[in-house]
């Protein structure tokens, strides 16, 4: 039985094979961890990241394969409406919305989570929408301020932090460290910017028990349905019907 508290929804602003069609993620180059910003950090104290006790990368131009040994014959498939996204997980998630005001006069901000429960952790996925499309080094800015708004807000550790990408959207890879229920908890996410939508995919476990070939098994099961297409996608305009007199 795992238990959680949602101490905040997600800040992160927010690969596939050939064969499918899907754009390649690059991982990693080393990258600075300055360029906090303002709005990020705001963001971030909102963000989803989950406390919970539970009892008994040089640069490659391809998504990585399941090379880790994980059996994925029996991980559910998951393509949540509206994400344009999926991913795969052990066990079927549970969903969390939470909505948030991080700007003053700008309408509610909802981050839509999708959390399942593995052994001494979690996996986690999530995307919410910016109110506009960061640009230019804006990308940057909003990619590194996501990261350190993460580790700061619950006073973690930094462990590594490195440029990656999804097809023609920026990202960034990111692990650290922090203390919750006298445990030490370990973290590594992805978090990406594909126009105004930012996605997140994170797992979440105890430190001493650290599962790197699940945890990376999961983050690469991530894929963006349509990466071409406009995140998030331009709602339908409906004719409308002239009639005379």
């Amino acid at each position: 039985m795992t238990f959680f508290n949602l101490r905040f929804l997600s800040s992160f602003q927010s690969s596939s094979n050939s064969a499918s069609g899907q754009p390649s993620l690059r991982v990693p180059v080393k990258q600075s961890t300055t360029g906090h910003v303002a709005l990020l950090r705001c963001i971030t104290c909102c963000v989803c990241v989950l406390v919970l006790s539970q009892p008994a990368m040089g640069q490659t131009d391809t998504q990585p394969k399941n090379k880790s040994g994980v059996d994925f014959s029996d991980w559910i498939l998951k393509q949540p409406t509206g994400a344009e996204a999926e991913f795969k997980m052990p066990s079927r998630p549970r969903y969390v919305e939470r909505t948030f005001t991080p700007v003053q006069n700008q309408p509610p901000i909802k981050v839509r989570n999708h959390i399942g429960s593995i052994k001494y952790g979690e996996l986690i996925f999530n995307y919410h929408d910016l109110h506009t499309a960061p640009r230019g080094a804006n990308v940057a800015k909003t990619l590194d301020g996501a990261v350190n708004g993460s580790v700061a807000i619950v006073a973690g550790k930094l462990l590594s932090h490195d440029k990656i990408r999804y097809g023609k959207y920026s990202g960034r890879q990111f692990t650290y460290l922090y203390s919750a229920n006298k445990k030490i908890l370990r973290v590594t996410a992805r978090v990406f910017i594909a126009g105004r939508r930012q996605y997140l995919v994170a797992g979440l476990m105890e430190d001493e028990q650290f599962d790197e070939k699940k945890v990376n098994s999961f983050l690469s099961s991530f894929r963006i349905v349509r990466p071409d297409s406009d995140l998030p996608p331009k709602p339908s305009v409906k004719a409308k019907t002239l009639t005379n007199g």
